[in-house]
C-alpha cells in the first residue's frame, strides 16, 4: 500500500510540473521551513511516558487550482521525541531523533480570499519514508523501526501577499518505532514559506 501511495504521489508531482508549464496561474509553488513538536502515542497498557521534543523541517509544496486545489509536496522532517521508562532505581529517558521524507497528497480549500490575504485549509494523506533513527545520539538498528508508514494531516494557513504561514496536525496510522516498545506518532508543525 505504501509503495502504491508513493507511486501515486510521484505521478501527481510529475503531472503538476507538466501542468505548470501550460497554466502557470493555476499552479503555485511554496518552499517552506518550520518547526515541529512530535509526541509518541504509546499503548495504554505501557508503563512508559512520551516526551515531546522540538524538531525542524524543510520542503516544497505545489498546488493546482483556484478555490479548490489539489495539493502535494516533498518534505524532510527531523522529528524529536522520547520515552521515559520507569525503573526500580528511577527513570530512564530514551531520546529519539527520527529523520523522515514526507510526501503529502490531498486537497486544499480557500476559506476567505481578498487581493493580498487568503485564509485556507487542507487535508492530506502522507507517505512517510524513515531514513534514520538515533536513540540517545546512537544510530538505531533498522529492525527497530519500519522503513515507511502512512499518516493523515489537517491544517490551516494564511497567505499574506507571497508569504505563507501555516499550522498542521499529523496523526500516524502506522508505527514509528517497533523495537522495545511500539508507538505511533503525532505532531504539530508550524511553517513559514513563500508562494509563487
Amino acid at each position: 500500500m505504501v509503495r502504491k501511495l508513493t507511486l501515486i504521489s510521484a505521478l501527481f508531482l510529475t503531472s503538476m510540473c507538466m501542468m505548470s508549464a501550460q497554466s502557470s496561474s493555476l499552479v503555485k509553488w511554496n518552499p517552506k521551513a518550520g518547526v515541529n513538536f512530535s509526541d509518541l502515542i504509546l499503548p495504554q497498557s505501557s508503563p512508559n511516558s512520551s516526551l515531546i521534543k522540538m524538531g525542524w523541517n524543510i520542503g516544497l509544496d505545489v498546488s493546482y487550482g483556484i478555490r479548490w486545489q489539489a495539493r502535494g509536496g516533498l518534505h524532510y522532517f527531523q522529528l524529536g521525541s522520547g520515552v521515559e521508562v520507569p525503573l526500580d532505581t528511577g527513570t530512564y529517558m530514551q531520546r529519539l531523533a527520527v529523520s523522515q521524507l514526507k510526501i503529502p497528497l490531498g486537497a486544499g480549500f480557500d476559506i476567505y480570499r481578498v487581493e493580498y490575504f487568503n485564509l485556507w485549509a487542507q487535508a492530506q494523506a502522507v507517505v512517510n519514508i524513515t531514513t534514520g533513527v538515533r536513540q540517545n545520539a546512537e544510530e538505531a538498528s533498522s529492525s527497530s523501526y519500519p522503513g515507511s508508514g502512512v499518516s493523515g494531516r489537517a491544517g490551516i494557513g494564511i497567505d499574506l501577499w507571497s508569504v505563507t504561514m501555516e499550522i498542521n496536525y499529523e496523526y500516524g496510522f502506522t508505527d514509528l518505532i517497533n523495537g522495545y516498545t511500539s508507538a505511533k506518532n503525532q505532531l504539530v508543525n508550524f511553517a513559514l514559506g513563500l508562494k509563487f
